[in-house]
């Protein structure tokens, strides 16, 4: 197999100079960074948000289950919640 050589940065057929070459390359990764960043902030505050709605859906099942009612009034209680969220 041949090598293959690095070459420089072409637009229109025209190489970049090296200093503008390193500077597209930066701007790039700062870029794909931010992006990255973004997407990590997007990402925790979901995480966030859905242990919220666990924790209050954990509250409601501990309160109908510390309710008087019989056993399988709670059970159904609980079915009924779960089929409505899904």
């Amino acid at each position: 197999m041949p090598k293959q050589t690095a070459e420089p940065a072409k637009v229109g057929g025209q190489p970049l100079p090296d200093g503008l070459a390193d500077l597209l390359n930066k701007k790039i990764r700062e870029f794909e960074q931010i992006g990255a960043e973004e997407n990590e902030k997007t990402l925790k505050a979901q995480k966030g948000k859905t242990k919220a709605v666990a924790k209050t859906k954990l509250k409601e099942a501990k309160q109908i289950m510390n309710n008087d009612a019989l056993a399988s009034e709670k059970v159904k209680t609980l079915w009924e919640r779960l089929q409505a969220e899904h």
